[in-house]
């Protein structure tokens, strides 16, 4: 009974019940709508359901329609933990997968809109419910399904819809249980109707008695990204709630006997689903009371999926060496697997994975006290995972979703109870950054924060250190969020430290974000100047050229600032100009330049007053040190001329610069040394974050057929003069002989196709003799570095024999010095055919 402060039964030490009575106040949390459903649909399914190789399907189904139907159908799976298994005693119906039937009557779509619309009143969602076709079920006589839970099987499911299809049947009802309570959805006595349950209800189709039960399946799936709004008619418990809270963060941290609390929800979810969004019914409205009053009290809430581990010793009966001895008669199941214990030593309850309420996965493995559970005993009467029942079609399974909310004043050793290990300790890193930034008035947060980017900052170099424990790192997001709220505290040291140790890990979003925290207050000039260290430092942790440009354009795009008159802008310009000229100095020293380099050396030539007398005395002097690789060679041409195009350099200058580089570049190259992008170099290009500094030499020199076919173009139009494009075609033919021949597959003979289908669209004649010169020479030394001499036209059977005289080999010898016989079979066991091989 409640007492006067509104408090329930004390417990045995005097103190209130802090648990059971925020249990009870929770769980008055109450939501309408059901966890299962069924109508009937007064208006029969529109007509327009094909089958291919039957066409369409009338209503209602017949006998003769079912067994044509059925031909065309498999045995329905369903799921045994993470197996997918076929046992008619389990489930017996047939199945049709969605790819072979369609709906092409356009009333479908509105039809289904229209039970998605009842549905989600049924349930009591109130949001756009949309239903995603899945199989065609057909139940005959006798067909069944044991007892079974959903898989969810795409982003946002949160429960099956089923349409129940005009067709004449007894027997087949839906027996459905959840919480403690039951249902009974019966569909044989009505035309059509839909029923329609979460995800995690369990359910069990009953044998069908007569006819045939036709239905379709949908998954229901929500926009879980979008909070559904707050479930009203509360208030009581919100006030019930906030003053049994108050009284627990009430208590100084070393003396509160629960360090966290934690509430076991209704239903069960995967972490595909693990957000507020994707909440169902009672969840989401207790979820968000908590939630709502975490600002105010100053504590967190998370949602984490539960587990517990027990070890101990086994019956003293147990074969330890059973696993090495099987019957025939032998239960399958009693191989391995799960034992029950004769004496349990100790029991751990953790969360194997913490979610934020934004379903942003926070932290692994994290340690838990079971008195912090709200429901005691709560595992008591769980199955364990060996005992959990059926799924739907796939194997999969659930655990328990618990919301866990944390005080800000423990927040840390919470979270401490998590590993460190590299993947840990990122997730945890861009945790606490999102909530210095969403808590600034906490202090204690960016201690925190700081704390554990000190952790990954100073930890030790060790020479010898174990490949299976890696260094920590922070990747960009982390690093974005840490250096957003190291400006917005303006701890410009801790900026410099995240500057310097970023490894090329900084992503582009966080230079913009720099130059919108510069821009932000009044004083511009004053704040660039006080992050200007720490973003040089930034930028020297790039190794490359293009990483190092790539960063300042981000952090001062070219058209506002150049256009800007202001002085304050001036600054920043005058600074992007002089970093410019550095990054072009620094990267002489560069081992490899590759098409990132070309396109952007052309790029930066924007950021100055005078952009072509800049690149002209300032850029070019510096290519001809770089005449040995022709990506970064032609990617510049390529840039220049599409600045030539739009515009943005004037198109006359483009065409002298672009024949001089051309010519120098001609001049230099080595066709022999070019390499064309094969697939493994484009994979490797691909997974290649974009500002990271390690490029390896073969991706970023690697030359590709359209950038080779572009460069063509150019010098082959007839604007330009034909000394260049015969400097090509005369380089080509005398490289040609000593051409690799796996190049020829990913590069040459990729462009004669290229350039066969440019002169039949200019309508050049293939006797032209340049042309004819570059084909001449290239398919002569593909058929001789590539395809190679014919071989012997060698039609004795005789082979050299092995070099062995043990039995075995020495049948394989006359067989191989016989040029009559083909075909020789010799039964080996495993060591003999070992042996042989």
């Amino acid at each position: 009974m409640a007492n006067a402060h509104g408090l329930g039964d004390m417990s045995a030490g005097g103190e209130p019940d802090l648990r059971g009575d925020l249990l009870n106040e929770l769980d008055n949390i109450q939501t309408p709508g059901s966890f299962a459903t069924i109508a009937t649909l007064p208006d029969a399914p529109p007509a327009g359901l094909f089958v291919d190789g039957l066409g369409e399907v009338s209503m209602p189904l017949g006998e003769a329609q079912a067994a044509r139907l059925i031909d065309k159908c498999r045995h329905a799976p369903f799921g045994r933990k993470e197996e997918t298994l076929v046992d008619l005693s389990v489930r017996k119906c047939w199945e049709m997968d969605r790819s072979q039937f369609s709906f092409r009557d356009p009333a479908w779509p509105s039809y289904l809109k229209m039970i998605c619309a009842n549905v989600a009143l049924d349930l009591g969602i109130d949001a756009v419910v949309h239903a995603e076709i899945y199989k065609m079920l057909i139940y005959g006589e006798g067909a069944m399904f044991k007892a079974h839970t959903d898989t969810e099987k795409c982003s946002g499911m949160f429960g099956t819809l089923v349409v129940c299809l005009p067709s004449a049947h007894g027997g087949g009802d839906v027996v459905v249980k959840h919480c403690g309570q039951a249902k009974l959805l019966s569909s044989s006595a009505t035309a059509q109707s839909y029923l329609a349950w979460y995800s995690d209800v369990s359910h069990e189709v009953l044998p069908v008695t007569s006819g045939y039960r036709w239905v379709l399946t949908f998954n229901l799936t929500l926009d879980t990204s979008i909070e559904r709004p707050l479930v009203g008619g509360h208030q009581s418990q919100m006030r019930a709630v906030r003053q049994i809270l108050t009284g627990w963060l009430g208590v100084a941290p070393e003396s509160r006997q629960n360090k966290c609390l934690l509430h076991v929800l209704d239903h069960d979810y995967t972490e595909a689903n693990m957000s507020i969004g994707a909440l169902k019914a009672r969840d989401l409205a207790q979820v968000q009371a908590l939630r709502d009053l975490s600002t105010e009290l100053g504590y967190e809430v998370f949602l984490g999926l539960l587990t517990k581990e027990e070890l101990g010793t086994l019956d003293a009966d147990y074969d330890h060496y059973h696993y090495d001895h099987y019957d025939d008669d032998d239960d399958e199941s009693e191989e391995g697997g799960f034992h029950d214990l004769a004496d349990v030593c100790s029991t751990n309850h953790s969360f194997k994975t913490l979610f934020g309420l934004d379903g942003r996965m926070i932290a692994q493995e994290v340690d838990l006290a079971e008195d912090d559970l709200l429901t005691d005993g709560y595992f008591d009467d769980r199955e364990c995972e060996e005992d959990r029942g059926y799924t739907g079609n796939e194997g999969g399974g659930c655990d328990p979703l618990v919301s866990c909310g944390v005080p800000h004043d423990g927040l840390h050793a919470f979270l401490s109870k998590s590993s460190y290990d590299t993947s840990d300790i990122q997730p945890l890193i861009r945790y606490y950054a999102r909530l210095c930034l969403q808590r600034p008035s906490v202090p204690a947060f960016p201690q925190l924060l700081w704390r554990l980017c000190r952790t990954v900052w100073e930890q030790r170099l060790e020479p010898d250190r174990p490949s299976w424990r890696p260094l920590l790192t922070i990747d960009g997001e982390g690093l974005h969020g840490v250096v957003k709220v190291a400006l917005a505290r303006e701890e410009y040291t801790v900026f410099e430290q995240a500057a310097s140790n970023h490894k090329g890990a900084m992503l582009h979003s966080t230079f913009a974000a720099m130059m919108q925290w510069v821009q932000r207050g009044e004083d511009v000039e004053g704040r660039f100047r006080a992050i200007k260290k720490g973003l040089c430092l930034a930028l020297s942790s790039f190794n490359h050229f293009s990483a190092r440009y790539r960063a300042i354009r981000s952090f001062m795009t070219v058209p506002k600032s150049i256009a800007s008159p202001d002085p304050e802008s001036s600054c920043i310009r005058g600074w992007a100009r002089a970093t410019i000229r550095e990054c072009l100095d620094a990267c002489l020293s560069s081992t490899v330049l590759g098409p990132l380099a070309g396109s952007d050396m052309v790029d930066c030539v924007q950021y100055f007053e005078n952009p072509t007398e800049f690149f002209s005395l300032y850029v070019m002097p510096k290519l001809d040190r770089r005449l040995d690789q022709p990506a970064f060679y032609l990617a510049l041409m390529a840039q220049l001329r599409r600045h030539g195009v739009d515009g943005s350099l004037p198109i006359g200058w483009v065409k002298f610069a672009h024949r001089l580089i051309a010519e120098c570049f001609l001049r230099s190259v080595s066709f022999t040394r070019v390499r064309g992008v094969s697939s493994s170099t484009q994979e490797a290009s691909a997974k290649r974050p974009r500002l990271t500094s390690g490029v390896h030499s073969s991706v970023a020199t690697a030359v590709s057929t359209q950038a080779l076919a572009d460069f063509f173009s150019a010098i082959d139009d007839p604007s330009e003069p034909d000394y260049v494009v015969t400097l090509f075609v005369r380089n080509v033919v005398e490289a040609a002989p000593g051409l690799a021949a796996d190049e020829f597959e990913v590069l040459w003979i990729p462009y004669l196709r290229w350039l066969a289908g440019s002169m039949a669209s200019k309508e050049i004649p293939f006797d032209t003799p340049r042309y004819q010169r570059l084909f001449v020479a290239l398919l002569s030394a593909y058929l001789l570095n590539y395809v190679g001499r014919e071989p012997p036209n060698d039609t004795s059977l005789v082979r050299q024999g092995v070099d062995c005289d043990c039995g075995i080999c020495s049948e394989l010898n006359d067989f191989l010095a016989d040029g009559t016989r083909r075909v020789a079979r010799y039964p080996l066991n495993k060591e003999n055919r070992s042996h042989v091989h």
